[in-house]
């Protein structure tokens, strides 16, 4: 990952809409202004991170696990570090009754601004809706191994409650810490299906969350047009948007569809969709009977 795309990334993670807002919820969950302001508030340091990202970019690389849910958790964490308004008290602070672990508290911050010490739970998901959309259980992770409904589950009566167990308070009266709330950080971005209409957003969905959608790999050719060039996203490229000196290798559509059919890229295949030399949106490609599988 580039110098220069890291901070794009570090900045759609504090900067971008929620996937979801749940008002009346035990646990709080921001919306869209209260990251726009924690963005604005800082700008200047996101300044400063364009111009020298090289503590974001040690702090990354010192991470053993690469997956996109613990970078996004280590972005959050350098942005954090250098916040006027919160400081970090406790980080992925695991927590285990006897031989059992019950789980780990991702973040505990202190919010200076409301003098509060807050449970953070973070995390950033990518899911194709099929069917009805506005029920949470329609939709899926890429691998279908992650549910909408089921993550929100986790959320609302596993994780955001774990400081409330009693074992979880015996460890955290040691560290003399008292959690006021708790508060879900989710985002990521919601695929629809081609033929979706704007009222069909699952229920709780943010009003302006991040939107795209999916296209079956028979459809991939007539539904773009002929000048279109497509970028396999591997490894990079999910959360904020490419330029165009990421774009080393790009393909055609009968060139990405001949590529995918001799098993060079796997399905389902996050692509960056892009026109005149930009990414103009972030496409899935599925298979075609991907929904029935």
């Amino acid at each position: 990952m580039s110098k220069s795309h890291l901070i794009d990334d570090l900045i759609w993670a504090v900067r971008s809409p929620p996937l979801i807002v749940m008002p009346g919820s035990d646990c709080q969950w921001y919306d869209s202004d209260f990251y726009r302001d924690l963005y604005d508030s800082s700008a200047d340091w996101f300044a400063e991170m364009r111009r020298h990202p090289e503590r974001v970019k040690a702090l990354v690389a010192a991470q053993n696990d690469k997956r996109l849910g613990k970078l996004f958790e280590t972005l959050w964490a350098a942005f954090l570090d250098e916040s006027e308004r919160f400081e970090i008290v406790e980080q992925n602070l695991q927590i285990i009754d006897g031989a059992k672990t019950l789980g780990e508290l991702d973040l505990i911050v202190v919010d200076k601004k409301t003098k509060q010490m807050l449970h953070w739970e973070l995390a950033v998901k990518f899911y194709l809706g099929f069917g009805d959309t506005r029920q949470w259980k329609n939709w899926f992770g890429p691998a279908k191994k992650d549910r909408l409904d089921l993550k929100m589950s986790h959320l609302i009566n596993h994780q955001t409650n774990l400081s409330q167990h009693a074992a979880v308070k015996k460890v955290l009266k040691a560290k003399k810490i008292k959690i006021d709330n708790s508060a879900v950080i989710l985002k990521g971005c919601l695929f629809y299906p081609p033929d979706s209409m704007d009222d069909e957003t699952p229920q709780y969905a943010n009003v302006d969350h991040c939107r795209s959608r999916w296209t079956r790999l028979s459809d991939l050719a007539h539904s773009f047009k002929s000048e279109v060039q497509f970028y396999p996203l591997i490894g990079e490229g999910w959360m904020a948007s490419l330029d165009a000196t990421h774009f080393e290798k790009m393909y055609s559509a009968s060139e990405i569809i001949n590529h995918i059919k001799s098993g060079g890229y796997r399905l389902p295949l996050l692509v960056s969709v892009i026109q005149q030399g930009f990414e103009s949106e972030k496409i899935f490609i599925v298979q075609d009977d991907w929904h029935r599988q």
